[in-house]
């Protein structure tokens, strides 16, 4: 019957109190009827504590006090008796085994406490900051525990140590960084952590549009550009204002998808990805050129003219208007340019004029007609490539000078008048020291030729 309850007890859990015996009772029962040693025996058999108490005076037994016993020890009233004393032996199971002195409140506990929480991690926490708690389940109703913060940012508000079962409640600061981070809470042995998520980051996106071009520059942060659109990223709150800037030639027309808008500025708040258009129109361009015009001899010239417009993004072309002007660079442009022409030789007695269009912009060549006595340039700078056409541009007291070298042709002199046909002369036909060979055939079939310095083959 006694193993029977003894087991009983085990399985409840709780700890054994035997009962009251006298002052020697650890050794000898002497006031009691119970057999104590019968009972003690079996409890060290079976691995279960017990306690045994006994009161005394004068080394009388039978003295007797009110105490109450319960799973978390034994209380004594503080008015007990002055005079008597008492003794309370532990087990070895209780880890004590020792006679103890006089006390009010005696407990006794397991030799080791389990703890469990109720989660081991806590609901992600917002980057602003919020609070939390957990639960504390302990085996014993006197098992003891503390809890303790590992992080700066994570703070206890409750439950920083407590006995039995309990809750552990914290705070967490606010997260100014765009990373989330971890921390832990140590309870009762336990790890407990704590995630908070980071400040959230939100894209601006800036597109430059229309004719024009310019620049966006932000208050804060930096727009990392690819062609015409740009990005940054900023953290959620951030309150960014956007400054565009028309380039030369262009003006600013306005924005959208703005919060607010002054001029050439542009707030947003980014709470969200935002996307924001600038717009910049181009001005119409003005062009002048220099000169506006150009007179040239009847043996034809090079020349240039200049173009100046209002803006560097101005664009242009160069034509001309006339077979016998030719435009041999700057045929287009943007900003600033050069058009360099040629002008062919008149082989005409009028004069004549013909014109180079250039960015709405009129240049006019005037050259010169042919007359009698002029001089006519072969080879070289001169006007002419071949001898008779330089023949056929002359006129009766015509010179036809010709730089030295060989000329492969057939040429035909067949018009009534008197000329001079030289040659010989260096590439600027300031002197006629050498002389032009002609490989083919001169004929003269009409009017007079004067020959010099010319070699027929």
């Amino acid at each position: 019957a006694v193993n029977s309850i003894l087991n009983n007890i085990k399985s409840s859990g709780l700890p054994i109190v035997l009962g009251e015996a006298s002052s020697d009772a650890w050794t000898t029962i002497q006031c009691d009827p119970i057999d104590y040693a019968n009972l003690l025996g079996t409890a060290n058999t079976n691995s279960i504590g017990y306690l045994i108490w006994a009161w005394y005076q004068d080394g009388q037994c039978g003295q007797n006090m009110n105490i109450t016993i319960n799973a978390d020890g034994i209380s004594v009233p503080t008015d007990a008796n002055p005079g008597f004393g008492y003794n309370v032996l532990f087990s070895t199971a209780y880890g004590i085994n020792t006679a103890l002195p006089a006390t009010t409140k005696i407990t006794f506990n397991s030799s080791s406490c389990s703890y469990t929480l109720s989660s081991s991690s806590g609901t992600l926490i917002s980057s602003s900051g919020g609070t939390g708690s957990v639960g504390v389940t302990a085996s014993a109703s006197s098992c003891t525990w503390t809890a303790t913060s590992n992080a700066s940012w994570v703070n206890i508000t409750s439950g920083s140590s407590g006995t039995g079962s309990g809750t552990v409640s914290y705070s967490v600061s606010a997260n100014t960084s765009s990373s989330a981070r971890t921390g832990t809470i140590t309870i009762a042995g336990q790890t407990y952590t704590v995630t908070q998520s980071g400040v959230p980051q939100y894209v601006l996106s800036v597109t430059e549009s229309g004719t024009g071009s310019g620049t966006v520059a932000a208050s804060t942060g930096t727009i990392t550009w690819s062609g015409n659109t740009g990005t940054a990223s900023y953290s959620s709150g951030t309150n960014v204002t956007l400054t565009a800037t028309p380039a030369s030639g262009s003006t600013f027309t306005g924005w959208a998808g703005c919060d607010s808008m002054n001029g050439n500025t542009c707030t947003v708040s980014m709470t969200y990805a935002r996307s924001l258009i600038a717009t910049f129109t181009a001005a119409a361009c003005t062009y002048s050129i220099s000169p506006t015009s150009q007179s040239v001899s009847y043996s034809g010239a090079t020349g240039s003219l200049t173009l100046t417009p209002s803006s560097g993004t101005c664009m242009w072309t160069a034509s001309s208007n006339a077979s016998w002007i030719t435009i041999t660079s700057g045929s287009s442009g943007t900003g600033s340019g050069t058009v360099g022409y040629t002008v062919a030789g008149n082989t005409s007695s009028s004069a004549r004029t013909g014109t180079i269009s250039t960015a709405g912009q009129t240049f006019t060549v005037t050259q010169a007609g042919l007359t009698s006595g002029s001089t006519i340039q072969v080879g070289g700078a001169g006007a002419y490539s071949t001898i008779e056409s330089g023949y056929n541009a002359a006129g009766t007291g015509s010179t036809i000078e010709v730089q030295s070298g060989t000329y492969i042709e057939n040429d035909n002199f067949n018009s009534n008048m008197s000329v001079a046909l030289i040659g010989g002369y260096d590439s600027s036909f300031s002197t006629n020291s050498s002389n032009t060979v002609i490989k083919g055939t001169l004929t003269i079939s009409n009017g007079t030729v004067t020959v010099g310095n010319i070699i027929i083959q």
